[in-house]
């Protein structure tokens, strides 16, 4: 967006971080039409893209707070170097480093003795030190008025897991207000109203698999059908022009900005060592 639009990029960067992450519809056409006054054309460009594909709110509480990357792309950059490897050697890369990962992985799920992960039992002992500067006014058993800091008035229903902040019900974790509200019941924890998602048997059981070391290729048993067959190489007419092409390819509306030239000797933007005609910087140190 910044590279598509012109604007402040430190400006258009935090109006759609704020817009994506918002938890209620009102909040997140507040900070659209923030952007509307920055350029009316972005709006347009973003209802082009489908606001359920990046925005928190109306993509549903599905997504656990969590605003995942293309894997596909992940694994390009951990294989950027694996790809120039024939096929064999390829998939020996892939293997390892898939042992490698889910062995460490384990592990460090094994040595964490909370009831969530690292992550989120850090976010929730941030929420209940906030929480202890809020003002709870009980309807029921569980239905809560919660004041802020700032005399803004939430109702938190603990029975439907919702707030009226919308983050309770999207991130399946509690909000700051439900956390205020669970402390003055002494019998009730926070524990119980978070998404197992987010606990660390879910994180262990997520790497619990195995990747089984392959033994030496001279221990193979091979079966004869497949011994036999022959494994020809791709047919080609004729070789393309060029040199064979390496870069990934962009996605549709995707930014690549060109690198811009740096002069080694005066270092300015624009040009190179060879054609600099500023004056060599003296050093006054």
């Amino acid at each position: 967006m910044t590279h598509k639009f012109r604007g402040s990029a430190a400006t258009l960067g935090w109006k759609f971080k704020a817009a994506y992450m918002a938890a209620t519809v009102k909040e997140y056409d507040d900070y659209l039409s923030m952007l509307d006054s920055e350029n009316s054309r972005i709006r347009t460009w973003l209802d082009k893209i489908g606001a359920n594909t990046w925005s928190k709110v109306i993509s549903g509480p599905k997504i656990y707070n969590i605003m995942t990357s293309n894997c596909a792309e992940s694994m390009n950059k951990v294989n950027v170097c694996a790809r120039e490897y024939s096929v064999s050697k390829l998939v020996d890369f892939l293997h390892e480093r898939m042992q490698q990962w889910f062995t460490e992985r384990k592990d460090k799920a094994e040595k964490t003795s909370t009831i969530l992960t690292r992550k989120c039992e850090k976010r929730l002992v941030a929420l209940q030190a906030e929480a202890t500067r809020m003002k709870v006014k009980p309807s029921c058993a569980y239905e809560f008025e919660v004041v802020d800091s700032r005399c803004t008035s939430f109702v938190v229903n603990l029975n439907s897991r919702s707030c009226t902040c919308g983050h309770f019900q999207l991130d399946h974790f509690v909000c700051v207000h439900a956390v205020a509200a669970i402390a003055i019941r002494p019998h009730l924890s926070c524990y119980t109203y978070i998404s197992p998602f987010y606990t660390r048997d879910a994180w262990l059981a997520t790497w619990s698999g195995i990747m089984h070391p392959i033994v030496d290729r001279d221990s193979w048993s091979v079966p004869a059908t497949i011994q036999n067959q022959l494994c020809k190489p791709p047919t080609c007419m004729k070789r393309p022009p060029g040199r064979p092409k390496k870069s990934r390819i962009p996605s549709i509306g995707e930014y690549r900005g060109s690198k811009r030239q740096k002069c080694s000797r005066c270092h300015v933007l624009g040009h190179n060592k060879k054609t600099c005609r500023n004056p060599i910087p003296i050093n006054t140190q």
